[in-house]
């Protein structure tokens, strides 16, 4: 199934890998399969982190093409101003988010995300990690006693730990914490034997971290009387639990922790969230969930990672599948590194390049970026793609987030992985007029990452061609017919991942829609505007009274407007 899956997505285009993630998103959070049951709560919660995510003023850091001179760089852009639809954020290739929140303690947050206090599993001393099977009532989130994970703050700032120590000081901390000495009735007399080991072990282990700490090591500190750790998660089945997986129809995607695990890091006013393949020390149909921290090669929503660690195990996996899938049987360099070679760095980047393949540095470590990655960060120099770790970063004021957190999650449509981040939650709510209906708006549906000013535009036009008057009807009927045809030419002829989107982006017929796109920043009625447009000054049959109250007047005026036509 792996090696299948991996073939099949190396040489794929970034079209039809995000649309593959929106596809499975909305699978996931189809309220209409899941309404009222265990996995329609956390189809609930899962669209509250895309909510909290889109709705405030973000930054994305990470890796862009120089549009000038073609060289990668690290930059660090708006969110806003960025063309990746929400839900890519939290589809899983290998990146996690981070928010923070003025004045507001994240467990707060936490509690909202679960639905409320009842979402949350309070019997929270088992040593397992997955505790899927011990959740009753409206639970869905539980905490995890460790993970290779932690957060800080500095100002404005967000920065994420990562390291093995910090599972270590978690799992100490745990096996020393008096709450699971009581609470594990079916091993109390083990319990009580190993529990004083347990003790002296979190002991020593403070003890020399305290020490070694003093000489720069930067250890965390075990903590054995927290009720909760800052861990938490909750399972999910990415794709729609009862689904076959796309790569293997005789599986079956489930809501157990195999198909899909939501990690949640609760510390302070911070809250880390990031998309697993599977909950801790549980294995699925696309791999386990790795006691160190290591990233597997597929996200849950059977996808790419943008990167790959340089020289992990699944570094070479992915080489191996990339030579045999494109065929590329000459780089000496490579094949005999997948046997077992030797080669310094710099020959093997050189090798990799030749190969179509970049390396790329994020923080202290080299990443190899995979054919999503690069193919992302080909789009337009707009393009970013995020950090492994905190690529997302948000920062709520408690006005901003009080506003959010009184949303009615039954409210949000299946639409939602597609809408952009915004800078407010009014205009990240606004995009449902864009988007809804998106079945029946392939331009849109097939190019996940299009502008906004460009999905403003399609949207319009897909709306007069089945509502607009006849003549209009028939002209943006036209319109789209020929940018669909455009598209297809550069998809043929290219695989330029650029050319291709400006064969939509570009399209002659979308300059003339600026004014669609004026329109609807200024909440008036954008598809009508459309119609006016594509009507021409000779059709266009509204009076100067009338002009002068589309112009300036409220959209409740407008409406009553178009109506008088």
């Amino acid at each position: 199934m792996r090696d299948r899956l991996a073939a099949a997505l190396v040489n794929q285009s970034a079209q039809s890998l995000l649309t593959n993630d929106m596809n499975k998103l909305r699978a996931t959070i189809n309220k209409d399969d899941t309404e009222n049951t265990r996995d329609g709560l956390k189809a609930d919660a899962y669209m509250r982190i895309l909510l909290l995510l889109g709705s405030c003023p973000g930054t994305v850091s990470g890796i862009a093409r120089n549009g000038k001179t073609g060289a990668l760089e690290y930059v660090e852009k708006p969110a806003s101003d960025l063309n990746l639809p929400i839900g890519v954020y939290m589809a899983g290739h290998g990146g996690r988010n981070a928010l923070k929140f003025e004045k507001t303690n994240a467990k707060r947050v936490l509690e909202w995300v679960a639905g409320g206090k009842d979402g949350i599993h309070d019997t929270a001393y088992s040593l397992a990690d997955n505790r899927e099977s011990t959740l009753s009532g409206k639970e869905i989130v539980f905490d995890r006693h460790a993970a290779t994970h932690s957060y800080k703050g500095k100002g404005n700032d967000i920065q994420e730990l990562k390291g093995i120590r910090y599972g270590v000081s978690g799992i100490v901390g745990r096996i020393a914490n008096p709450r699971v000495l009581l609470t594990l009735d079916q091993y109390t007399m083990v319990r009580w034997v190993t529990y004083p080991l347990a003790v002296a072990l979190c002991a020593t282990y403070n003890a020399v971290a305290a020490l070694t700490n003093t000489f720069g090591a930067r250890l965390p500190l075990a903590n054995p009387f927290s009720k909760h750790s800052e861990h938490f998660g909750f399972n999910i089945g990415i794709g729609g639990a009862g689904n076959q997986y796309m790569s293997d129809p005789t599986k079956t995607i489930s809501s157990d922790g195999k198909s899909g695990h939501v990690y949640m890091n609760v510390k302070g006013n911070i809250m880390g969230v990031g998309l697993e393949g599977a909950a801790p020390r549980t294995s699925g149909a696309l791999g386990s969930h790795s006691a160190s921290g290591a990233a597997d090669q597929f996200s849950a929503a059977e996808n790419e990672k943008f990167a790959i660690k340089f020289g992990s195990s699944t570094f070479k996996s992915y080489i191996k599948n990339y030579l045999d899938t494109n065929n590329i049987l000459g780089n000496k360099i490579l094949n005999s590194y997948l046997q077992g070679s030797k080669y310094k760095k710099e020959d093997l980047v050189s090798a990799l390049k030749d190969a179509g393949l970049d390396v790329v540095k994020q923080g202290k470590s080299d990443y190899l970026l995979t054919n999503l990655g690069s193919n992302v960060i080909k789009r337009t120099s707009d393009s970013v793609l995020p950090d492994n770790y905190g690529g997302l970063k948000v920062n709520y004021n408690k006005a901003a987030l009080d506003e959010v957190m009184k949303i009615d999650v039954k409210s949000l449509p299946n639409e939602l992985p597609y809408f952009k981040p915004q800078n407010d939650l009014a205009s990240f709510m606004k995009q449902k007029e864009i988007f809804k209906d998106i079945d029946n708006k392939p331009l849109l549906k097939n190019n996940p990452d299009l502008s906004l000013e460009t999905c403003i535009k399609l949207s319009a036009l897909y709306e007069v061609s089945t509502t607009g008057r006849d003549a209009e009807k028939q002209k943006a009927q036209e319109r789209l017919q020929d940018i669909e045809q455009s598209l297809g030419r550069a998809i043929n002829s290219s695989a330029n991942n650029k050319i291709i989107y400006d064969a939509v982006d570009k399209h002659p017929h979308m300059k003339g829609l600026d004014g669609v796109v004026d329109a609807y920043r200024a909440g008036q009625d954008y598809v009508y505007n459309c119609e006016r447009t594509l009507a021409g000054p000779s059709q266009n049959r509204t009076s100067g009274t009338i002009q002068k109250i589309l112009n300036g007047g409220s959209k409740a005026q407008e409406s009553q407007a178009h109506k008088n036509v």
